[in-house]
């Protein structure tokens, strides 16, 4: 059972967390080949955390 779903999301994640900021803002945090972004979950909006300078695809 999901509570929302983001199918949309421009970087696929890889590492999810949630974490509750500032005792009412639910937001979902997670890491993808990219970097770390999060998702504040009341307006679903999306933003980069940390994305590296020299970010490097090893794809197998």
């Amino acid at each position: 059972m999901s509570f929302k779903s983001f199918l949309d999301l421009a970087h696929k994640p890889l590492l999810v967390d949630m974490t509750i900021e500032e005792g009412i803002r639910l937001k979902v945090i997670y890491g993808s080949l990219d970097g770390f972004h999060a998702i504040e979950l009341d307006s679903g909006s999306v933003y980069n955390i940390y994305i590296p300078k020299h970010v490097c695809h090893i794809y197998l």
